[in-house]
């Protein structure tokens, strides 16, 4: 047992001592937490877009950060981001509040604090062939190979039906004569009804579909 026991010692030594070992275990992330993290962003992203105060804007800066260094490639997240600001921006009653000089400055500032990383990440590049011995390399298309066909196809069939009944249910009730509404609750005007805010269903589509 003693002999087992300094055997496992030591091989553990030699792994948390070994460069190669040090290297791979940097790419081990907690996918959990970078998924938690990134919820986060993306909801802090969204309130700028109606409200871009300054402590936001400092709080999207450090949350993307932290995103970045949890793994590298939740960077993709941020090009589905600006990829809905692009899409918000061309339409006049969607256009944010958030500027782009707003934008191209914090995204500046992010880029700055990604710079550290910058030679871990040409060492990695350096190593891509490692993973294309068990990874095959796809066409970009490949993508929609990834999931069911109904992820594509039902499920966003679905979200639109939704959608759209929504909306007509809507607009039959804003038609309702007033004085029915008034016989019922006494009030005047017609009754308020929460409206579906297409800006968000944007911006989750880029951010899940981008990346």
């Amino acid at each position: 047992m003693d002999e087992l026991d300094s055997g496992g010692l030591a091989g553990r030594a030699a792994a948390a001592l070994d460069r190669n070992c040090i290297f791979y275990s940097q790419e081990a992330r907690p996918y959990a937490c970078v998924q938690l993290v990134g919820l986060g962003q993306l909801l802090l992203f969204w309130s700028m877009l109606t409200t871009p105060t300054r402590w936001r804007r400092v709080g999207f800066v450090a949350i993307s950060w932290v995103l970045f260094y949890l793994h590298y490639t939740s960077a993709l997240l941020i090009a589905g981001e600006l990829l809905a600001y692009m899409l918000l921006a061309m339409r006049s009653p969607w256009r944010p509040a958030y500027r782009p000089t707003q934008l191209v400055l914090d995204l500046g500032a992010w880029l700055l604090g990604c710079l550290p990383a910058m030679p871990h990440l040409v060492e990695i590049a350096a190593r891509r062939t490692n993973w294309q011995l068990f990874i095959p390399r796809q066409p970009f298309w490949g993508v929609w190979t990834i999931f069911p066909l109904s992820w594509y196809v039902v499920l966003p069939a679905a979200v639109c039906s939704a959608a759209w009944g929504y909306r007509v249910l809507r607009r039959s009730q804003r038609q309702l004569p007033r004085r029915r509404h008034r016989c019922h609750t006494g009030e005047r005007g017609a009754p308020p009804v929460p409206t579906l805010d297409l800006r968000s269903l944007i911006l989750v589509l880029a951010w899940l579909f981008v990346p």
